[in-house]
């Protein structure tokens, strides 16, 4: 540690009057370290009786078809599996932590039933967390919305089986797969947008299940095709509207990864008879034997080749595991159903996944403007702009004309501007100083209190002072308070505030590689 980095450690139950103790023990102890990123889909599923996080009987917001408990299923530990990824540990989802954070936002989730699924967990989740806080629940068309007025919050589920168009001409009803213009005018406006599709590409007219006659390929009408071919060329077309429409400053894409189904028990080393009917177990290990079906491949493929960034809840193995999470026969119809899954059940741990890459990103604690200048009219395009009428300047005839107090053509290097946490961090760190070395929490350290106190070490005092570290850090949370030593000056306490034992830890990965000194 005799080098002229800064480093960083989380601490969570211990207090500020430990410090020399804790400096002392740091030396002595060989402490463990989180790696680059954690992947949080490579793991297995462990027992533990904690789970679930929810109990179907609290959330009123659950499917009859998804309500395994409540259409008679006697067996319980399905109920009690916590994904484990292999490399780190996936936080328990924080109802309350994550309703803070998403104050003021707007999320939908587009998709089929699959995406339902997740979408009545999530509600679930977030609805168990705060029991007395009133909520709305509204169905217009294929779009249902639940939000929470007190957190200005609401997530939207918006069923869309293709995700292409799908329209109904003289000939029959025809799926277009060169065709979004459904998206244009349902899809903007939200902060995140979780997209899914493939559950009906499989079905078919000779199953009774299909809803179109006909395909548009390419310009040309057929009555069929692979359904592979058009599941990647109907994929492609949306990849495009996410490139030409979405803003990533403004809103987060995520693809909601391919649900598998368990019809057939070769995949689990089982007979070609077996299905989920009385599975009550996960399959052990970290990988399914059957493998990954080939649609995975396309979406990873379409995915890559965009140009805006979109992050793959890639839950496919995770969910090939869990033979045992299917509805079957509680699914409230005398139909085997082992494509949907069970709530309380496995789509809640997606949604902990999504709750901890939102974490880790940050996006979920931006604040309203991020970066935008100042001394002229506020521009519609800023992030939340309708919070910027409790601007002073607002109002200020002085400030809110196009050009202000700046003449016209005046450059941006005589333009004031209101940094966002990530591009201060940007100015305040230049490319030769970004060598932070992060040591990891020790184990057992971690989740066991309310607060978590930060130890930042080997700073330049002549650089840094209480206002820049207040900067960095509160990106990731609520900063109650931060101390330089007085005898000790290239030392900083950084203490978070109650149920933010997360974001400690994640500062403490994500600013991995940084250097917190200006020199």
């Amino acid at each position: 540690m005799g080098n002229n980095n800064g480093f960083l450690i989380s601490f969570c139950h211990f207090a500020f009057a430990l410090v020399a103790v804790l400096i002392s023990w740091l030396h002595e102890v060989e402490l463990s370290e989180l790696k680059g990123g954690c992947d949080f889909f490579q793991g297995s599923w462990v027992e533990d009786d904690t789970y679930p996080l929810y109990n179907n009987s609290n959330c009123p917001f659950i499917s009859k078809g998804f309500d395994c408990q409540g259409n008679g299923r006697l067996d319980k530990l399905y109920l009690q599996y916590r994904w484990n990824p292999t490399a780190c540990s996936l936080p328990r989802f924080n109802g309350e932590d994550f309703l803070r954070r998403m104050k003021g936002k707007k999320m939908l989730l587009v998709g089929d039933s699959i995406s339902l699924d997740m979408w009545q967990s999530l509600t679930c989740m977030v609805h168990v967390a705060v029991p007395q806080s009133k909520y709305t629940f509204k169905t217009h068309g294929n779009l249902s919305t639940f939000a929470l007025p007190d957190f200005d919050f609401s997530l939207g589920y918006l069923r869309n089986l293709y995700l292409v168009d799908m329209v109904k001409e003289e000939i029959g009803t025809v799926l277009k797969l060169d065709s979004i213009e459904n998206g244009n005018y349902s899809w903007k406006g939200y902060d995140f947008l979780v997209f899914n599709t493939w559950h009906w590409w499989l079905h078919t007219a000779k199953g009774k299940n299909q809803p179109w006659d006909f395909i548009e390929s390419g310009g040309k009408i057929v009555k069929d095709m692979d359904r592979l071919a058009a599941f990647r060329e109907g994929l492609t077309t949306w990849s495009k509207w996410v490139d030409s429409n979405v803003d990533p400053h403004t809103t987060q894409v995520f693809f909601q990864g391919i649900s598998p189904f368990h019809y057939d028990g070769r995949g689990w080393n089982g007979s070609i008879a077996t299905t989920c009917q009385g599975e009550t177990t996960p399959v052990n290990g970290t990988t399914y034997p059957g493998g990954l079906p080939p649609e995975v491949v396309i979406v990873k493929e379409v995915l890559e080749a965009m140009s805006k960034p979109v992050t793959l809840l890639d839950i496919t193995m995770l969910s090939l595991l869990r033979k045992d999470g299917h509805p079957s026969f509680y699914s409230g119809t005398e139909e085997n159903d082992c494509s949907h899954w069970c709530l309380a059940g496995v789509p809640d741990s997606w949604n902990e996944i999504l709750y901890a890459i939102l974490s880790s990103t940050g996006n979920i604690t931006r604040k309203s403007g991020d970066t935008f200048p100042v001394g002229c009219a506020f521009h519609e395009s800023n992030v939340h702009y309708k919070y910027f009428n409790e601007n002073p300047d607002f109002n200020n005839p002085k400030f809110n004309t196009k050009n202000g107090v700046y003449a016209e053509g005046c450059g941006l290097d005589n333009v004031l501007m209101s940094w966002g946490h990530d591009d201060y961090l940007d100015m305040l760190m230049p490319l030769e100083s970004r060598q932070l070395l992060v040591e990891g929490l020790p184990p057992g350290l971690s989740g066991t209190s309310d607060k978590c106190t930060m130890l930042v070490f080997h700073l330049n005092p002549d650089r840094i002072d209480e206002g820049k570290l207040f900067n960095i850090f509160s990106l990731y949370g609520n900063i109650v308070r931060i101390k330089l030593l007085c005898n000790k000056l290239d030392l900083a306490l950084v203490q978070m505030g109650d149920g933010f034992q997360l974001q400690a830890e994640l500062a403490v990965h994500f600013l991995k590689g940084f250097s917190v000194n200006t020199v």
